[in-house]
């Protein structure tokens, strides 16, 4: 069974053009490693778990396109006809440069109006995820005993905390200022 490449799966397509502007090109086959296939093309479900394989941390919002801000680009633009397109930064003069699945990654730069007309509402911002680091030497956490020993020795400086500001409080409410002493004592 041959797998979709980007210019077959417009989403597919979308997701290695982000990938590729956020710095981490992925082909397609390492991106559909492990997916179940299926006949209608990539759904956004396996989107974010494609994108999770290159490393990237996705999200569907909905959003205005003017409200999207510059930091979240590149993102991709779900557009009418389930057609999406990757918005890479805005340009003068109300123009955007995006770049559309299937043109083998060429950019192209459109006017507001236009992606307006096409935008459905909805993107997916998507940002480099943060690395797990996991050693070696680590074990496995291991279940506590008890539930003191779970909390350990620092309950007692939580609770001598506790108790001081408790004491602090009750102190600073006994004071009067001295203005309410003179009008009860006067």
């Amino acid at each position: 069974m041959n797998q979709p490449t980007g210019a077959d799966d417009p989403m597919l397509g979308s997701l290695l053009l982000l990938s590729r502007a956020l710095h981490r090109p992925v082909p397609s086959a390492v991106l559909l490693e492990g997916l179940p296939p299926e006949g209608q093309g990539m759904t956004l479900p396996r989107l974010f778990a494609a994108a999770a394989r290159a490393g990237l941390s996705t999200r569907l919002v909905e959003r205005d396109l003017d409200d999207i801000p510059d930091t979240s680009l590149p993102a991709i633009l779900l557009l009418h006809k389930s057609n999406p397109c990757v918005l890479l930064q805005r340009c003068e003069h109300g123009r955007f440069l995006v770049a559309l699945p299937g043109w083998g990654g060429g950019e192209q730069e459109v006017s507001r109006e236009e992606l307006l007309a096409q935008y459905s509402g909805h993107a997916v911002f998507a940002q480099p995820a943060l690395p797990v680091e996991v050693s070696a030497d680590t074990e496995p956490a291991q279940p506590c005993q008890s539930p003191v020993a779970a909390i350990g020795p620092s309950w007692w400086l939580h609770w001598e905390r506790l108790v001081a500001s408790t004491l602090r409080v009750m102190c600073l409410r006994s004071r009067q200022p001295t203005e309410d002493v003179a009008r009860v004592g006067g």
